[in-house]
């Protein structure tokens, strides 16, 4: 399947719930009107026990949608056992295999620098490169781009990410805007685009009060949309926008889109 172009502008799509079958997601994110789907491949609906590729590829051939790649928060590459760090490599090129076959050219992973005080900062950082050395190699020769996703609330985080694009510069920067808004003092998605910008490939968006990582509806919580899209659109970006807003009630989500595409169409 050949993905479809997003490059030219801003286009927004919906991550399917890990919980469920990603069919009817699929179906879903067409019915409420995306333009691609964040396709994340973790359990339980979708992890190496239960995803099955053909029904997949085939919803995304009747919907036409694009499609970018995830995977779970929870796989730390920076883990102190070297067998833990094999297994978590082993799952990513699992994987991006999956998505080069349905025609994603980037997929995200989430990065951690928290281990034992013990082990260190700089240790973290290392198993870290060993880790996303051999993944983003492997993962280009299929044709799919390793893009990293900020953790938060940690005063390293620019440290960690500074050290991990220094030593493995093909990667590409994910920003999460409700991240940003968990640094403990203002929202700091400006400095992310100031330091990451030129390799900013893919973005999250969705609310919080500052505490928590709620993943609100858009004007829900406390952060300045129109501001900190504002950050994005000075430097032109024009990629891929998913709104990571779980609820129940898909009509929150249906009103997120609807301020997202008016805000960066102001």
């Amino acid at each position: 399947m050949k993905s479809k172009t997003m490059k030219q502008q801003v286009t927004f799509g919906m991550m399917n719930h890990p919980a469920l079958d990603p069919v009817p997601e699929i179906l879903k994110a067409k019915k409420m009107g995306f333009d691609f789907v964040d396709l994340t491949l973790e359990p339980p609906g979708a992890g190496f026990e239960t995803f099955k590729l053909a029904p997949v590829q085939r919803a995304f051939d009747k919907t036409g949608l694009g499609i970018v790649g995830h995977t779970g928060w929870h796989l730390h590459g920076n883990a102190a056992y070297p067998e833990v760090r094999r297994g978590v490599a082993e799952s990513l090129l699992w994987a991006a295999r999956h998505f080069s076959t349905l025609g994603a050219k980037t997929m995200t992973y989430h990065i951690h620098a928290a281990v034992a005080k013990y082990i260190g900062l700089q240790a973290a950082i290392d198993a870290q490169v060993e880790t996303l050395r051999y993944v983003s190699e492997e993962a280009g020769a299929m044709g799919v781009q390793i893009v990293l996703e900020h953790f938060h609330g940690r005063p390293d985080q620019f440290e960690t990410l500074d050290a991990l694009f220094d030593k493995v510069p093909a990667l590409g920067f994910h920003l999460d805007i409700g991240h940003a808004n968990l640094s403990g003092r203002e929202n700091v998605t400006n400095e992310f685009c100031r330091r990451y910008g030129k390799r900013l490939m893919h973005v999250h968006i969705s609310d919080n009060r500052g505490d928590v990582d709620a993943h609100m509806p858009l004007g829900a919580g406390t952060i300045d949309w129109p501001t900190e899209i504002g950050h994005l659109k000075k430097m032109g970006y024009k990629r891929t926008v998913t709104l990571e807003v779980f609820s129940s009630d898909a009509e929150y989500v249906a009103v997120s889109l609807r301020k997202a595409r008016a805000w960066f169409k102001k």
